[in-house]
């Protein structure tokens, strides 16, 4: 696979240091931009309502608030309480690429009718991983990023 990630920025959201890095490394080592990563929900809604991501990589299974959550609230729009007020938000139409665990169908349905784009059951196998981020920046037409 010749996936080239130059000019584009990502967001990796789990509650797992290990998996954060791991997929921050694979990223990078693909030419990834930026790769900000957050521990859960929360803390990726207000990072992202600052520093706007091409893409992101979020687990299922996080508190407070889990990947399903951070899902809906950023395709609707409604900040959780401890953001409220914040005078930005993450774009609804941000591409989520749901990393999980989980592979039962009811889990897949909720991730799905919440709004994510692609689903990749862990462990992380990285053509895998990079089939899904290129799929969905083609089915999105994600723009690269020109840095200066």
């Amino acid at each position: 696979m010749s996936l080239v990630l130059a000019g584009y920025d990502f967001m990796v959201v789990d509650d797992n240091a290990f998996i954060r890095t791991l997929v921050k490394n694979l990223l990078r080592s693909h030419g990834a931009y930026e790769v900000r990563q957050a521990e859960d929900g929360t803390e990726a809604w207000r990072i992202l309502s600052d520093h706007p991501s091409d893409v992101v990589l979020c687990d299922l299974e996080m508190a407070p608030m889990d990947g399903i959550e951070f899902t809906r609230r950023v395709r609707t729009g409604d900040p959780p309480k401890e953001a409220a007020g914040h005078p930005h938000q993450p774009n609804p139409a941000t591409p989520i690429i749901m990393l999980t665990s989980y592979s039962e169908i009811a889990k897949v349905k909720a991730a799905t009718e919440a709004g994510i784009d692609a689903y990749v059951v862990k462990p992380i196998v990285p053509n895998v991983l990079l089939d899904r981020i290129q799929r969905v920046i083609e089915k999105r037409g994600v723009p690269r990023r020109e840095k200066a």
